[in-house]
């Protein structure tokens, strides 16, 4: 595990502590017992979910302030500064069709809090895991499979830039883009991170359910 400084670990705490107070005053879906692990600094949200604690628990999730290797497909370099939203939270589908369609469900779901809660316009899937706006990348995301027992368990890896940006050079700037550099103001960190929550609970019932139905559909 990172070590921190005690006030780092201490407001990441509290960071902690806010995010299960707002979790506790909605009602979920799918995700009836959300458990945020928050972190200052981690090599990668996915490899401390998956490794570190070893996740068996749907809902819980790991957020990270940076990452110092953070990864997006085919074990590319992500860059994990500060002012983005770095996250990994576990899901467990009980539907196997469901599992080779959740990268883009949680693609959409990106779309879905930028376009919908943050008024960010034009963004697109850039199939399989990639997410523009105006052309320029802003957000990834990443599913490592991991089967255990008769579970087949998801690491939902996701990287949004939101704050950051003003730092990159010309060579990023051409290539990504951020919620700031877009529409030249910052957001909540969090305030995303629980929209996306929430648009993922909503996607990933309609995902299943879906899978459900088309399951049923091919035994009548």
């Amino acid at each position: 595990m990172t070590s921190l400084q005690p006030e780092a670990a201490e407001s990441e705490e509290s960071r902690n502590d806010y995010l299960r107070k707002r979790i506790s005053e909605r009602e979920y879906r799918i995700f009836k017992s959300l458990e945020p692990h928050c972190l200052l600094s981690v090599g990668s949200t996915q490899d401390y979910l998956s490794g570190e604690l070893q996740s068996t628990h749907e809902g819980e999730f790991v957020v990270s302030r940076i990452q110092t290797r953070g990864r997006g497909r085919l074990g590319r370099a992500w860059n994990s500064e500060f002012g983005g939203l770095y996250l990994s939270i576990t899901l467990i589908p009980k539907k196997v069709d469901a599992l080779d369609q959740i990268t883009v469900m949680l693609a959409k779901s990106v779309i879905e809090t930028l376009e919908g809660d943050f008024q960010l316009q034009g963004c697109a899937i850039k199939f399989p895991n990639d997410v523009l706006c105006e052309g320029k990348k802003i957000a990834g995301v990443l599913a490592d499979t991991s089967v255990k027992g008769v579970l087949s368990i998801v690491y939902a890896g996701i990287g949004v830039n939101l704050n950051n940006g003003e730092n990159w050079d010309a060579e990023m700037k051409n290539l990504g883009t951020s919620y700031l550099q877009e529409k030249g103001r910052a957001i909540s960190e969090d305030e995303f991170l629980l929209g996306l929550i929430g648009r993922i609970d909503v996607d990933y019932y309609n995902l299943l359910n879906a899978c459900s139905l088309h399951g049923s559909s091919k035994n009548s």
